[in-house]
């Protein structure tokens, strides 16, 4: 009786050698690729572990392709030109001398984890002494659900927080153009403006955002600031809006 080779090597390959790992493939693989290897085939191992790092490469070729495809189509943002004011130099103080409070850096902690959906409400900047201690934290509402009251009750995990808020305000900048204003929180205006906001336990936060320009502007000697501090604060509050400043 005539048997075929496949047929054969993969009924007797056990009593061949069952400890070579050659042979048990030659029995899972079938007959087809019993007579391959049978006829002296022995690199096909290697020419398919090439063909699927060829397949792996196109797919990662694929991916990178696809990738940056997607990065061209995104909405490119275009910072807003904003022109800074000329103050006097009577409008600032000469006094350069913080106390800052030890809570801060949690504070800010808490603002930076607090969330609309996925969407922090509030972007935060730290004037730095040293490494660590911050010294004047700066708060920009992001969220239309961002609002002073919720600033008080992030800060003192307290939803019933009291506050007090300045009622002079600090223009920092402004832009020209009418049809590109400034969003901050639920207000947009072509004018941005600090305030201080002292909240319970005596945090002072400096408060940023878009506000009608008609009204009162009180120089940064109020708030005691310096003009290095007023410049740092100015370039903070610039970078969390999305402003690109210009004299």
């Amino acid at each position: 009786m005539l048997v075929h080779p496949g047929v054969f090597f993969a009924r007797h390959v056990c009593l061949v050698d069952p400890s070579s790992w050659w042979w048990l493939w030659c029995a899972a693989a079938g007959s087809h690729h019993t007579t391959i290897m049978a006829k002296g085939d022995v690199h096909v191992l290697k020419r398919i572990d090439k063909a699927d790092r060829r397949a792996d490469k196109a797919t990662k070729r694929l991916m990178l392709a696809l990738a940056k495809t997607s990065r061209n189509n995104r909405k490119k943002v275009v910072p807003v030109a904003v022109t800074l004011p000329t103050w006097p130099a009577l409008s600032f103080t000469d006094d350069t001398h913080i106390i800052p409070h030890a809570d801060l850096k949690a504070v800010s902690r808490r603002l930076k984890r607090k969330k609309d959906g996925k969407r922090r409400i509030f972007s935060t900047g730290e004037v730095l002494e040293g490494f660590e201690t911050v010294t004047r934290l700066i708060v920009v509402p992001k969220q239309p659900c961002a609002t002073v009251q919720t600033l008080a009750a992030v800060a003192a995990k307290d939803d019933g927080a009291t506050f007090k808020i300045s009622p002079n305000r600090v223009l920092l900048f402004y832009t020209r153009n009418q049809d590109n204003r400034i969003l901050t929180g639920q207000s947009r205006s072509t004018h941005v403006f600090l305030r201080k906001v002292v909240l319970r336990g005596e945090h002072v936060v400096f408060y940023a955002s878009a506000e009608d320009p008609s009204g009162d502007c009180a120089p940064p000697r109020v708030m005691h600031l310096n003009k290095e501090s007023y410049g740092r604060i100015q370039r903070s509050v610039a970078g969390m809006v999305g402003a690109q400043m210009s004299l």
